[in-house]
C-alpha cells in the first residue's frame, strides 16, 4: 500500500519493510501480483481494494483472517539496515508510525477530493481516527492516536526522525515510470503529482520535488479530480462498500454494547462513500 506514498521508507527500518523491492510494488509493477493497484484507499476515490482493505471494511470475519495473515507475515520479515541498525516487520514503533502516516493520507486526500458535501467535520475526522486505531492495535501498533490533534503531534514528535532514505528516493523513481503503456504511466503521473500535493513542505522537499503551489492547486488537483472520478464511473460500483453498508445497517438494529469496537459513524459523510470505515464488528442481519 506504501507504492501511493511517495514517502515510504522515511521511518527508519520501514524501506526495508515497505519499498519499491517489496512483494507488492513488484506486483504492481509487472502485473505478477494482479497488475496495476488501482483500488487501494477508500477514502481518496471511493473503492477498497479485497485483500489490503479487508480488515477495514470486510465483515469481522475476513478482518480477523486478514489480520492472522498479516501478522503471521510480519514475523518473517526482519533484518539488519544498512547502517546497521535492526529492523522488524512487527516492530511496534513501527507499525503505529505505518497506519497514523497511512490514515492521516487517506484522510487528507479525502477531504481535499472528495465532494464539499461528503466531506467531513472537525468530529467524523476524529471519528475516523477512533475507528481505525482499533484495527491498528489488532495488527501489533501501540498508543495509536484515535484524533487529528494526536495524530498531529504524534508526526510532530516523528519529525526529526524522519527523512528521505534511498528507498523513499526510489519509490519516487518507481511511481514516475509506473504503466505498461504511455496512457497508464500518464494516468499514474497525474494522480502521483496529486499525491505529492498532499505531502509537507519539508518531505517533497527531502524528495527533490519541485511542484509550486499554483501548479499544485490550479492543474494538478482539477485533473486529477477529474481522473479520479472517471475512474469512478468505470469501475462502477463497489461490492466492498456495499456490504459494509449493510453490515452497518443491520448494527444499527442491535444494542451498541454488543460491538467491542467503537460505534461506527452514523452520519452518510462518515461512513460508506468515502468517509470513515464501518464498524467491521457488525456482522450481517440474519436472513429472513
Amino acid at each position: 500500500m506504501w507504492c501511493c506514498s511517495p514517502g515510504s521508507g522515511s521511518w527508519p527500518g520501514s524501506d526495508r519493510c515497505t519499498g519499491p523491492d517489496c512483494a507488492w510494488s513488484r506486483g504492481s509493477w509487472d502485473g505478477r501480483y494482479g497488475g496495476p493497484t488501482l483500488r487501494t484507499s477508500e477514502p481518496a476515490g471511493g473503492r477498497s481494494a479485497p485483500t489490503p482493505c479487508a480488515d477495514c471494511s470486510g465483515s469481522s470475519a475476513a478482518a480477523r483472517e486478514v489480520i492472522d495473515l498479516v501478522r503471521r507475515i510480519h514475523t518473517r520479515v526482519h533484518g539488519t539496515a544498512p547502517d546497521g541498525r535492526p529492523y522488524r516487520a512487527d516492530d511496534p514503533d513501527l507499525l503505529t508510525w505505518v497506519h497514523t502516516a497511512e490514515v492521516r493520507s487517506f484522510l487528507a486526500g479525502h477531504q481535499t477530493y472528495a465532494p464539499r458535501p461528503l466531506r467531513l467535520t472537525p468530529a467524523e475526522c476524529d471519528a475516523y481516527y477512533r475507528q481505525a486505531a482499533p484495527m491498528a492495535e489488532a495488527l501489533g501498533a501501540r498508543n495509536v492516536p484515535r484524533t487529528s490533534l494526536e495524530a498531529e503531534r504524534y508526526l510532530a514528535r516523528l519529525r526529526p526522525q524522519l527523512h528521505a532514505t534511498p528507498a523513499a528516493l526510489d519509490s519516487v523513481l518507481f511511481l514516475r515510470r509506473f504503466g505498461r503503456t504511455r496512457r497508464e504511466r500518464l494516468v499514474v503521473g497525474l494522480l502521483t503529482n496529486a499525491s505529492v500535493g498532499l505531502l509537507p513542505d519539508w518531505a517533497r522537499t527531502e524528495l527533490g520535488i519541485q511542484r509550486p503551489t499554483p501548479i499544485r492547486t490550479g492543474w494538478d488537483r482539477p485533473l486529477a479530480t477529474a481522473v479520479g472520478r472517471t475512474l469512478q464511473w468505470a469501475l462502477g460500483p463497489s461490492r466492498i462498500q456495499a456490504a459494509a453498508r449493510g453490515r452497518l445497517a443491520g448494527a444499527r438494529h442491535r444494542p451498541r454494547h454488543a460491538h467491542g469496537l467503537p460505534d461506527a459513524g452514523r452520519s452518510k459523510r462518515a461512513c460508506g462513500r468515502g468517509g470513515a470505515w464501518p464498524d467491521v464488528t457488525a456482522e450481517p442481519p440474519p436472513q429472513e
